[in-house]
């Protein structure tokens, strides 16, 4: 165990200056070998990336208890020192740095999404992330602990909620374009996300180190105590500068993932006596484990800092930041909380950045009025035009439902003349009762071993599901009713886009809401019946065939799955309806945005049951998610993908959709 409790995030950017050497956009050239081989020739001059990005995370405070007084994780000396000097280092080396401190639980997954969404939109990319604080495993699984978690020995389920699991930051790191990711943990903990490397790095560099990849380090294995004494640090940055010679046995000047892997956990189990075998490799996830991240070595100094550049009188007259260093540690800051909802964040960025950005302040101030603002009116707000080559939305029914419900009918539960009234219940199509053969087969490409034993479900009787994704228009009408208390933001559009940034326990308001509006029994899907529904009667991965296009969804269409050709990223969710039904006449079962469903996730089908009901267990710290996302590839929009999360998470790619269960 090692590192974490802060409910405030106290976050700051920190800002020293790019090297020329490396080059103002932090992009690095590698020479490339024909082979492995030692005595292969350089057969060219390869431009590896064209952005440097790092987040760095350190916390020293931990304010979490569990049950009673006293009961929570120690505090410690280094970790936000540690970050700081990790911080300078890869400034030095021509990153752009995002330094954060003290992180609570929203703070810190917030900070991780905005990170790789928004740092890791380009594909030429690489991203660093280091973190230090505590670590913890339970049952296998690993976590990082914010400032805020309990002690789950006093608190298991507090504890869960608060933490990100290894396998939410695994989500986080294939959501990104970026083409390579390492993630040095400052911290103990296991996890299945990783696949523990067990053979040597390669000998060089060659044209396979620049196939994408995502990879870890951290400081110690399960149930270890990493020493806070910033040892683990020191030894992490005298490798980068080149003080350590064994950490580019090579010795071509670089420094890859893999070999830093092997160098630091060699050096700290020889010089702990085994009490701490640091543990490096891959992600476990197709696609994401075959290039090496790649450091240049040697220590480079930071130049000076460029005198301040004064404001234009007329940029003064507005209130603009006084000096290019403001500007910078202020905006880079203001993109980490301009979304929270979290009324604490925004005065605690005000008190850290008001003096040195009154643009800044004034845009911090007014999100604070709007949040203490009471809502009056539910926010309609026309989407845009959705881009080509989206087909045309299809249009929701009117008139009012049949009395006898059958399988392909549509209805809605509140039915009204007035256009906006609506809109307040979804639409809804009855599928008809009848099995399936559920998961996925062992030669299927991009399978997961969850997705198994294959297995016969059946759905005895007929029930409705949406025939779209809940939209903002009908989430809202719950918070203006006051039966959901989370409005989210989108710079998307509301009205027909799909609602996002929903945690697993903010839809149960919502169905408990919508069952006491209509006096009928609304519920999420269970797992068994949305595979049910995404399927609609095929064996193939996706209910468009063996292939899935971005004409046919939406996803990253910059990558293929089964041969298909590379189509449009849109980047952001798209207006519901936006492409052809299924054969049960559902949309966007495939991709836009992942949906919660009832069940809690299990790694495997074998104890599954196969009436179609949901698995649930008392200690449920993950719920499944179904359908891929936007940001995610075709592989991850099988019929048979499985995702999950934290009940408590808000995601830009994570929605939902409801379903009916109809009277016998």
């Amino acid at each position: 165990m090692r590192r974490s409790v802060l409910t405030l995030a106290a976050c700051s950017t920190l800002t020293f200056g790019i090297v020329p050497a490396i080059a103002a956009n932090g992009s690095l050239e590698v020479p490339v070998k024909e082979s492995e081989a030692i005595d292969a020739p350089v057969t060219e001059k390869l431009k590896l990336y064209s952005a440097s990005k790092a987040l760095v995370i350190g916390i020293d405070n931990y304010t979490g208890s569990g049950f009673l007084a006293g009961d929570r994780w120690p505090k410690l000396s280094k970790g936000i020192e540690d970050a700081v000097e990790v911080a300078k280092s890869l400034e030095a080396k021509g990153f752009t740095v995002t330094l954060l401190k003290d992180l609570g639980s929203e703070a810190m997954k917030s900070a991780m999404e905005d990170f790789f969404i928004r740092e890791g939109a380009d594909p030429e990319a690489r991203l660093l992330i280091w973190f230090a604080g505590h670590g913890h495993t339970i049952g296998g699984e690993g976590y990082l602990v914010p400032a805020d978690a309990p002690v789950p020995t006093k608190d298991d389920v507090g504890f869960r909620r608060k933490a990100l699991s290894l396998r939410r930051f695994g989500e986080f790191m294939r959501g990104a374009n970026a083409k390579h990711v390492l993630a040095v943990f400052d911290s103990c903990f296991a996890g299945t996300i990783f696949d523990v490397a067990r053979s040597l790095p390669p000998r060089a560099i060659t044209r396979a180190t620049n196939l994408k990849v995502r990879q870890f380090v951290s400081a110690g294995d399960a149930d270890q105590t990493v020493s806070d004494n910033g040892r683990f640090r020191r030894i992490f940055l005298d490798a980068l500068d080149g003080k350590e010679p064994a950490a580019d046995p090579n010795g071509d000047g670089f420094i890859t993932g893999s070999e830093l892997g092997l160098f630091l956990s060699d050096k700290i189990t020889n010089l702990s006596e085994k009490g701490q075998t640091p543990r490096y490799g891959k992600l476990n996830a197709e696609g994401y484990d075959r290039g090496d991240f790649v450091l240049e070595k040697g220590r480079l100094e930071a130049p000076k800092p460029a005198d301040p550049v004064p404001p234009e009188p007329e940029a003064a007259s507005k209130g603009a930041p006084s000096t290019a260093e403001d500007i910078s540690g202020a905006e880079r800051a203001w993109a980490f909380v301009q979304s929270s909802d979290d009324i604490a964040v925004l005065e605690e960025y005000r008190r850290e950045f008001g003096t040195r950005s009154k643009f800044y302040d004034s845009m911090a101030a007014s999100r604070i009025a709007k949040l203490k603002a009471p809502v009056q009116t539910a926010v309609v707000v026309a989407p845009p035009p959705a881009p080509p080559p989206i087909p045309k939305p299809a249009e929701p029914t009117v008139g009012v439902y049949p009395p006898a419900l059958k399988p392909g009918q549509t209805f809605r539960d509140c039915y009204s003349d007035d256009p906006v009234q609506n809109r307040i219940c979804p639409e809804m199509v009855v599928v008809p009762a009848g099995e399936f053969t559920m998961g996925s087969p062992v030669d299927e490409e991009g399978r997961d071993k969850d997705e198994g034993p294959q297995r016969i479900v059946k759905i005895a009787k007929p029930f409705a599901v949406g025939k779209f994704e809940v939209t903002f228009a009908e989430w809202d009408a719950c918070v203006l009713a006051g039966g959901c208390k989370h409005k989210p933001e989108t710079d998307w559009g509301r009205e027909r886009q799909p609602v996002m940034r929903v945690s697993w326990d903010d839809t149960k308001e919502y169905t408990a809401w919508l069952s006491t509006k209509t006096g009928k029994t609304y519920r999420l899907l269970t797992e068994a019946e949305w595979e049910y529904v995404a399927r609609a009667g095929t064996i193939s991965p996706f209910s468009t065939g063996k292939t899935i296009t971005p004409d046919q969804a939406n996803f990253k269409g910059t990558n293929t799955y089964g041969g298909s050709s590379t189509g449009q990223y849109r980047r952001k969710t798209v207006v519901v309806g936006s492409f052809n039904p299924n054969a049960f006449g559902v949309y966007d079962m495939h991709g836009n945005v992942g949906e919660w469903v009832e069940d809690c996730y299990a790694d495997s089908y074998k104890t599954a049951p196969s009436d179609g009901s949901a698995v649930t267990f008392s200690d449920c710290s993950s719920r499944v998610l179904r359908g891929g996302s936007w940001y995610y590839s075709p592989a991850y929009h099988r019929s048979a993908n499985r995702d999950w999360g934290n009940p408590t998470n808000r995601d830009s790619g994570t929605g939902f959709r409801v379903a009916r269960t109809l009277a016998p």
